[in-house]
């Protein structure tokens, strides 16, 4: 899978990724202040139990030696001869079948993996490894390809939730590669550092976009993409929109929002120059900004091209 952090081909924006405190990097900068977290882990770097895996193994592990942190070791001798009769050029992969208690994943915001590569290889193919999310049935699993994986370093993925069908009711996560994509012999080893759902715990900005980096000036109004997480139920937070040009505040309006990725309009004034202009999302302190630029119209003046 590929990570879809915003609205799917917008053209612009900031989407700020949960950045937090662990053995994994951080894969976007994070909002201007650091807002709790709650953590659920799916994934216990200490022990292997409950997992199944075929041709490879799957152990407790230290990514550096005398690192007090271990992580769950995916270990794989690419092995074109062996594996499925039917299949020895196959698929690699390890899975756990998830408790009771850790299968409603539906009042999280985002699913967050952290994967440190070893390979023998020069470098890793384009594709090496694959997360899969399982709720049982026919068309209910969820796939991302961990393209973002490099030699010998850290990699974070954040995924939403609200992006995996069944996620009241998941049973089973899975990690795969195909041995297609590598060469017989090579040896490759993951080590899933994290594995866990997160979710804030009051309303925080995660994604902010404008619909279009380029408007005419006497359009009646801007497009914007805004995501909000940490409200709950039924509630909305208020965020406070301000679009800045020339060293002072062009306009300023309030958009009550619910949870979740929102589209809404703000007026443009009238009488708007062309030029550079940023719009600024806040809720309290923290704020994200975009730069979008504004043109002449062809029809402003009375003219028509």
């Amino acid at each position: 899978m590929s990570a879809d952090h915003g609205f799917g081909s917008l053209l612009g924006g900031v989407w700020a990724l949960l950045m937090f405190a662990g053995m994994c990097l951080p894969q976007a900068t994070a909002p201007a202040t650091r807002d709790p977290i709650e953590r659920l882990a799916i994934v216990d770097g200490n022990s292997a139990a409950g997992w199944e895996v075929t041709e490879g193994t799957l152990s407790p592990a230290a990514v550096q030696k005398n690192d007090p942190n271990l992580a769950l070791l995916f270990r794989v001798p690419v092995d074109w001869k062996a594996g499925e009769a039917k299949y020895p050029i196959g698929w690699p992969r390890c899975w756990l079948r998830l408790p009771k208690d850790r299968q409603d994943w539906s009042k999280w915001d985002r699913v967050r993996v952290g994967v440190f590569t070893r390979t023998t290889r020069e470098q890793l193919p384009s594709v090496p490894l694959t997360l899969i999310v399982s709720a049982g049935g026919r068309g209910s699993a969820w796939s991302s390809d961990l393209t973002g994986l490099k030699k010998d370093q850290w990699a974070e993925f954040v995924f939403p939730v609200e992006d995996i069908p069944g996620r009241d009711r998941v049973t089973d996560i899975k990690l795969s590669i195909s041995e297609s994509r590598y060469n017989h012999g090579d040896v490759v080893e993951f080590y899933i550092g994290c594995l866990e759902l997160v979710r804030y715990t009051q309303p925080t900005l995660v994604g902010f976009e404008a619909g279009t980096k380029v408007a005419f000036a006497d359009e009646p109004a801007l497009p914007l993409h805004v995501e909000v997480l940490g409200v709950r139920p039924g509630e909305k937070a208020a965020v406070v929109i301000n679009l800045q040009g020339g060293g002072r505040t062009a306009m300023a309006v309030t958009r009550e929002l619910p949870a979740g990725r929102n589209r809404i309009t703000v007026p443009l004034p009238k009488g708007l120059s062309a030029g550079q202009y940023q719009a600024v999302a806040k809720i309290g302190q923290q704020e994200l900004s975009i730069p979008f630029r504004l043109v002449e119209s062809p029809w402003q003046g009375g003219n028509s091209r």
